[in-house]
């Protein structure tokens, strides 16, 4: 193999080299791109979940709130039923004493 043969073999795989080295660049510039988009996707799902995340303890503590207010509700009305069950009872009781008292009237 002469010089000049050498050096046309060299200058074409230097030719080759540099024509992969562009193609990789240019690869590597669209991963860049990609990159930065998926980033800038995560920080964005990221905030978004953050945001569901405080909109559902938010909503769980309106639920505890509700629970509590529920079971105030619940107690008063057991305490309002037993109030109106005692004066049942009393009037029953007031009931039996007039018709006792009437009967004793009549005799």
């Amino acid at each position: 193999m002469t010089d000049r043969e050498l050096l046309e073999l060299l200058l074409s795989k230097f030719e080759s080299m540099e024509t992969d080295i562009k193609d990789i660049k240019v690869e590597l510039n669209l991963v860049s791109e990609q990159t930065a988009i998926l980033t800038e996707f995560k920080e964005e799902t990221v905030t978004k979940l953050d945001k569901i995340e405080n909109k559902l303890d938010d909503i769980d503590v309106k639920n505890a709130n509700r629970h509590l207010d529920f079971i105030r509700e619940l107690i008063d009305m057991k305490h309002s039923i037993s109030r109106v069950e005692i004066n049942t009872a009393e009037n029953w009781r007031d009931i039996a004493k007039i018709k006792a008292a009437r009967k004793y009237k009549t005799k």
